[in-house]
């Protein structure tokens, strides 16, 4: 899949990233990134991602293209000056609103941890705040009883919405590391996506996608928008069946988190 631009300016652009592209490179000579594909049509840019993704999460990445516009994004971030939408496909129903307010840390800085990136819920841990909306549920014929929710991250910790809807019991469909398979992300690192993985996990990634980004410079207000891109539109379209009262739903167990 191919990157879409949103909104370009001459410091900075607006894109809408698919899922399975890094923004940056993480090694030389790794894959193809956003950051290559901005170079490749923009060679005299500086193309630095001011709010990155993960991998697998789709969405809004702004990217700047001059020095000056990397210096005020950044700023405006600093000073939280984004307002994030998240959307999400999630195990289970959340109640229809939640506010999630619990601080984040690396798992390993309390104990072993064979994924060294893995965040935790954490006394001590950086502050977190994430506020969730439930829009709509149904069940699906694989998954049991899904939802579509809404996540607003007022700060912005690695893997925080993740983490934070697998510590409300209801985590994200496809993610292979806070998900209720514990062993699945290892598991894919060793193995790829098979089918034993897809039975599992329902979804090749997770179902998190970057929806809508709002901001003002200069007084000028901007509001960027990116719909549900279509493989998490089919996962949600199969659930067609609203989902009944009292039906299956989850049954996860939340994953591990620091004490």
């Amino acid at each position: 899949m191919t990157p879409t631009l949103l909104l370009e300016t001459p410091d900075w652009a607006a894109v809408d990233k698919p899922p399975g592209l890094l923004c940056h490179p993480t090694k030389p000579g790794g894959p193809p990134t956003l950051r290559d594909w901005f170079l490749s049509r923009d060679p005299a840019a500086l193309a630095a991602c001011v709010n990155r993704l993960d991998r697998e999460t789709s969405g809004i990445v702004l990217i700047a293209r001059t020095r000056g516009g990397a210096s005020t994004l950044g700023k405006l971030m600093m000073r939280q000056g984004f307002e994030k939408t998240y959307l999400a496909l999630v195990h289970g129903k959340p109640l229809d609103e939640s506010v999630v307010e619990a601080p984040l840390g690396r798992l390993g800085s309390l104990g072993p941890s064979e994924i060294y990136l893995k965040q935790g819920v954490m006394p001590g841990g950086a502050e977190a705040f994430t506020r969730i909306r439930r829009l709509e549920t149904r069940l699906h014929p694989r998954a049991g009883t899904i939802s579509l929710v809404t996540c607003h991250p007022r700060t912005g910790r690695l893997h925080q919405i993740r983490v934070h809807l697998a510590h409300l019991g209801h985590p994200v469909l496809g993610d292979k590391l806070y998900g209720p398979d514990p062993g699945a992300y290892l598991e894919f690192i060793r193995t790829g996506w098979t089918d034993s993985l897809a039975t599992r996990l329902h979804h090749p990634r997770h179902a998190l996608h970057a929806s809508a980004l709002a901001f003002s410079l200069d007084g000028r207000p901007f509001i960027l928008e990116s719909p549900l891109p279509p493989d998490l539109a089919t996962l949600w379209n199969h659930a067609t069946e609203s989902e009944p009262h009292g039906g299956r739903g989850c049954h996860c167990n939340r994953p591990q988190m620091g004490s």
